[in-house]
């Protein structure tokens, strides 16, 4: 899935790079404020208490501090695990190669944009620092990987969620499908562009598509895995709704 230089045209390459560089704005000022929107209700709730003070303003303090820092020792502890499972690459005909993307995983924990911004700054250091993927073609990597698989496949997962009855069980059915069908899409995504560059022909789309196919199911079975042990001990987005919904 990490495309080397020289697979995408420089027109294809440019016009996802400005995509992804445009959904990186958009998702990195959406985590920004996400976390202001967090020290602004722990403001409300401390004023609730007992008015606002000098001291109620050192608490404020220290608490969004350190909710802050353990949310981004979750952003961290998820983009290493990813960091780790994408660098097991599986060659694939025509120079292309095959992995673990972990995007749905990373949405369905941190959210669709702050999983995007993990996965580019993931996607970012394996280039510069490991040469897996091209530099020219980065803005590629990570349309492929952050928007489709990760931002894509949480609104998916979304929308049908909303539509079905909300059980723990469908949770993590729904997950494994749709982690299995993110990783098949983002694929058939990065054949569409080799083939709209010109770099190869049509027999790309089978290439990338039946080994990710297989890819997939390794990617929902990790999935499944790493949800059903954090949800023991994290309230995860929609596994909450689901334990309320069971009661």
């Amino acid at each position: 899935m990490h495309l080397p230089d020289g697979f995408l045209s420089k027109e294809v390459a440019g016009g996802l790079l400005g995509g992804a560089a445009f959904v990186f704005m958009y998702a990195a000022q959406h985590v920004r404020q996400k976390y202001f929107n967090a020290r602004a209700v722990l403001k409300k709730n401390l004023a609730l208490e007992g008015g606002f003070s000098i001291e109620s303003s050192f608490k404020l303090s220290k608490k969004w501090k350190k909710a802050i820092q353990k949310r981004m020792l979750l952003a961290a502890t998820m983009g290493s695990l990813v960091f780790a499972l994408q660098m097991l690459n599986f060659p694939i005909s025509k120079g292309t190669s095959g992995h673990f993307l972990g995007g749905l995983l990373l949405a369905l924990v941190l959210g669709p944009f702050e999983a995007f911004v993990v996965i580019a700054l993931v996607l970012t250091v394996q280039c510069v620092a490991f040469s897996d993927g091209g530099l020219f073609v980065l803005g590629g990597n990570v349309f492929n990987m952050g928007v489709v698989a990760a931002v894509g496949g949480f609104y998916l997962f979304r929308y049908i969620w909303n539509r079905i009855k909300k059980t723990r069980k469908n949770y993590f059915v729904l997950a494994a499908i749709l982690a299995w069908i993110s990783v098949v899409l983002a694929s058939t995504f990065c054949a569409f562009e080799i083939y709209l560059s010109g770099t190869t022909d049509a027999s790309v789309f089978s290439a990338m598509i039946s080994y990710h196919a297989l890819i997939g199911l390794g990617e929902a079975g990790i999935t499944i895995l790493v949800l059903a042990y954090m949800s023991k001990s994290s309230p995860l987005p929609f596994i909450k709704q689901a334990k309320e919904n069971e009661k």
